[in-house]
């Protein structure tokens, strides 16, 4: 594993000098011999690691985005699912990969936690990564069954505190969004609510459905078609932000959470070494791309939300998120499954 210095680190040091894209710290130590220099970018198919399985929202999402990488740079951006150890495998591929350009990450939210969660990781993504961009964030939901008693945030902080560790919430396991989502809202509103573990999405939704569990900070994607066939009771969107997807409902710290934020999010990141002119065209490409209206509305129709931004600011975002979700992992003393 290669020792240099930290290319997102020096991406963060450089934030004050944002728009000189070609300043990107990136060393060139790893790329291969007779690796391209300043000029054509891609001359040939280009690996697009998504570690995650086909089919899922993940994997779904990506495929549209690189379809429009294909299109706008003439060469195709493939595909290739390495699922495993929450992203770790396909992390540790594109790590040890050629710095090139060909061979890119799909990075997520969870390489943020996984660098607290997980203590042995082959690969580290300050050291062994260049930033590209952000791509996308997903919205997490707080929704109850409906027949709780509750109608807003306040009204579910106020029954937790007079029935402290009765109410339940799920998630798709120890460390995944579903899950830390729960442990900051238990964290910052000061309840004490059961974690459930499901062994996925998929269960833990059957499972609130079923009346088996309270409530779950869910995934927009996975919970939307039951908040519109009134399932479930949907009372807050965990972003900044209100959500695209939901306009009417209000963000956590909106309904009396203050600083609760949490989304699901993508992002696109290179081998450490990636000459800067090749991070320069796919940066500037994904503006462009998530830009454009029609894009967007079709990531909406999949609950997704474009969320571009330069090489520097998706390296402070991952820095900032990583520091937030090991606070919480420590805290909340939470152990990978």
């Amino acid at each position: 594993m290669k020792t240099m210095q930290s290319p997102m680190r020096r991406c963060v040091l450089a934030a004050g000098l944002a728009g000189a894209l070609g300043m990107i710290a990136a060393p060139f130590s790893r790329a291969a011999d007779g690796a391209v220099g300043a000029g054509q970018y891609p001359t040939r198919p280009v690996r697009f690691v998504v570690p995650f399985a086909a089919g899922g929202p993940t994997d779904t999402l990506t495929r549209i985005i690189a379809a429009r990488l294909s299109d706008e740079l003439g060469q195709p951006f493939v595909v290739e699912n390495k699922p495993g150890g929450s992203g770790a495998i396909g992390a540790e591929l594109v790590a040890n990969a050629a710095a090139d350009g060909y061979t890119l990450l799909l990075s997520t939210i969870h390489h943020a936690v996984n660098a607290s969660l997980q203590s042995k990781l082959p690969y580290n993504m300050e050291r062994d990564f260049t930033p590209v961009s952000s791509l996308i964030t997903l919205p997490i939901v707080l929704v109850t069954r409906p027949d709780l008693p509750v109608q807003s945030v306040e009204q579910l902080i106020q029954l937790a505190q007079a029935e402290p560790g009765k109410l339940t919430f799920a998630s798709s396991g120890n460390g995944g969004g579903t899950h830390l989502g729960g442990e900051l809202f238990r964290s910052l509103a000061n309840v004490d609510i059961r974690h459930i573990p499901y062994a996925g999405s998929a269960p833990a939704m059957v499972a609130l459905l079923g009346g088996h569990v309270d409530m779950m900070f869910a995934d927009g994607i996975t919970a939307q078609p039951h908040i519109a066939a009134a399932r479930l009771r949907l009372l807050a969107v965990g972003a900044s932000k209100r959500s695209a997807l939901f306009p009417d409902t209000p963000t956590m710290q909106e309904a009396g959470v203050p600083g609760y934020e949490i989304t699901t999010w993508f992002g696109l990141s290179a081998p450490a070494g990636t000459p800067p002119f090749i991070v320069q065209r796919l940066n500037q490409t994904l503006a462009s791309v998530l830009g454009d209206p029609a894009m967007r509305a079709r990531l909406l129709a999949q609950t997704a939300e474009a969320f571009p931004s330069t090489p520097q600011a998706y390296a402070q975002y991952y820095a900032r998120e990583e520091k937030k979700w090991a606070d919480v992992v420590k805290r909340a003393g939470i152990q990978a499954n």
